[in-house]
């Protein structure tokens, strides 16, 4: 499976509002993490890089419903 099915296997879109609810491993903190190839990644950063671009240094990436 690519890192782009794992990503997508493991939330669930809410059918009230479309947010997109993490069913996978969570670090403490409660963020969604994935491990892609050797790496834990948080899930709302490897979406944004996956769907957008990739994530400038400087730049802070939220995750919000």
């Amino acid at each position: 499976m690519n890192p782009k099915e794992r990503f997508e296997a493991k939330y669930m879109p809410e059918p009230n509002t479309g947010c997109w609810i993490w069913i996978g491993c969570l670090f403490d903190n409660g963020y969604g993490v994935l491990r892609i190839n050797g790496k834990n990644i948080r899930a709302h950063r490897f979406s944004y890089e996956l769907y957008n671009n990739p994530i400038p240094e400087n730049l802070v990436i939220c995750h919000r419903c």
